[in-house]
Formats: C-alpha cells, sequence, structure tokens
C-alpha cells in the first residue's frame, strides 16, 4: 500500500502525482507575488508561459483535449520522425495547429524516441535560466520580452540537448543575432557565448 510521501511526488501546474500509487491531487496556487492582488492566479505570467513549453517539449504535457481534430488528423498521417510531424501539421488546414506538442505527437504517431535521463532535473535547469534572464529583464527598460521558443532553443543549446529535433528550426538569423546580443547585454557578457554562434 502506497503511503504517499511528499518526495514521491511529480509536480504539474495545476496538480501533483504520487508515482507509487498514481493518485492525482489537484493543487490551487495562490497569487503570492502582488501584495494587494487577489489571491487566485488569474493574471499572465510569462513564467507560466515558459514552463508550459517546458512541459510539452519533456513529454510532462498530456497535449490537446481528446476531442481536439489534429488527433484525427495526423492518425492519418504517414509519419517517421519530428520533422514528419511538422510538415504534416504544417500544410494541415487544422486552425490550432499545437507545434508545442511535436514531441508528444511523434512519440505516439511515429517510432522515433529520445530517452532523455532525469527530466525533472532538466525542468529545474530551464527554469532556472528562464529566472536569470527574466529577473534581468524586469530591472531594465521594459523593452519587449523574448521569443519564448528562441529562449527554449538556446536554454536546450546550452545544455546540448538532443531535444532540439523538436524544436522549430532556425530560420530567421536576423532574429537570432538581435535576440542574442539583448540576451548578451542584459547578461552583461563581455563576449558572445561559443554555443550560440552557430545553431544547427
Amino acid at each position: 500500500m502506497c503511503c504517499c510521501n511528499e518526495e514521491d511526488f511529480i509536480f504539474t501546474d495545476y496538480s501533483k502525482i504520487c508515482t507509487g500509487c498514481g493518485r492525482e491531487l489537484p493543487i490551487l496556487k495562490l497569487d503570492s507575488f502582488n501584495l494587494f492582488s487577489a489571491p487566485l492566479m488569474k493574471t499572465y505570467s510569462r513564467k507560466l508561459r515558459f514552463k508550459i513549453k517546458v512541459s510539452k517539449i519533456l513529454g510532462l504535457h498530456s497535449g490537446p483535449k481528446i476531442t481536439d481534430p489534429i488527433w484525427k488528423y495526423l492518425s492519418e498521417q504517414p509519419m517517421e520522425n519530428p520533422n514528419d510531424v511538422r510538415h504534416a501539421i504544417r500544410t494541415s488546414n487544422l486552425k490550432y495547429k499545437h507545434y508545442d506538442c511535436i514531441r508528444l505527437f511523434s512519440n505516439i504517431f511515429t517510432p522515433f524516441k529520445i530517452i532523455t535521463g532525469d527530466v525533472r532535473n532538466i525542468e529545474k535547469l530551464l527554469m532556472h535560466d528562464f529566472d536569470k534572464i527574466f529577473i534581468k529583464w524586469s530591472q531594465g527598460e521594459k523593452a519587449s520580452f523574448f521569443s519564448y521558443d528562441w529562449l527554449l532553443r538556446y536554454f536546450l543549446t546550452k545544455i546540448d540537448s538532443p531535444l532540439l529535433v523538436y524544436m522549430k528550426p532556425l530560420i530567421c538569423l536576423k532574429k537570432h543575432k538581435k535576440y542574442l546580443m539583448k540576451y548578451n547585454c542584459l547578461m552583461k557578457l563581455g563576449v558572445v557565448e561559443k554555443h550560440a554562434m552557430v545553431w544547427h
């Protein structure tokens, strides 16, 4: 019989799940950032937005609702890898394409699989990197923020993650250079980091 010790739980954005017995318990998050806000989380959160992207690429997200037409559409497509999945989605007439869920779709509809190891540790690393740049940005002049996809790709590149295969290929070098310069400026780097110079 499972005793559901706290260290055995994994956490989603809205619940915690016991790895021993599978029991899922709801979590009601409170807004502790703003002293004068309503107690329940209801405003746009850049960190939460990024965390959702992270959870999807790490395979910690269940994806679109079962009623979403993308499931039936992809089940009818001949696909072998993430590139095939991306192409199928891009050429579809679907209103909501769910590009962030390409890893999940690949796992279900293709033989392509990647073993990532300790996904919770990777999640902590990615969120730690996000926190660092978000704090720097928040202390600045409140210029426009980064593309979440660009940040995720940048952080995955830093740790040489095989998960990059699920990311959209880098197309616009002009935007890449703009974000890279902005990132280095905020982090007060003297030189551009080598790993960020060229993304394959």
